[in-house]
């Protein structure tokens, strides 16, 4: 559960930062709420079976989708958006896994 929520409060960064003068912040946050509780259940639920790298690239990939859809883009702008949302939260990952902490795959 605490992954979860430093994963939505981490990626409701970028997508604000991205998104603000288009959407506004109520919308923002609830796609980022939703977007992350229909992925991180999932991932969670494939690792370790399928690799860190390949789970974080079909989250980028099921998250630019449910972006576009949820904030009304463009696929390609999903894209965007969802590498934006996820490159920080990968990177700490990667940081916590190496700390030890055992808290992200």
């Amino acid at each position: 559960m605490i992954a979860l929520i430093l994963t939505i409060l981490v990626e409701f960064f970028p997508v604000f930062f991205l998104m603000h003068k288009e959407r506004g912040t109520g919308i923002i946050l609830f796609s980022v709420i939703a977007v992350n509780l229909l992925t991180n259940p999932i991932a969670n639920q494939l690792y370790p079976e399928i690799g860190f790298w390949e789970i974080e690239g079909g989250v980028i990939l099921a998250e630019a989708l449910l972006f576009a859809l949820l904030l009304e883009l463009r696929l390609g702008k999903g894209i965007m958006i969802s590498l934006a949302a996820n490159i920080p939260t990968i990177i700490l990952s990667l940081f916590l896994f190496f700390l030890g902490t055992g808290m992200f795959p």
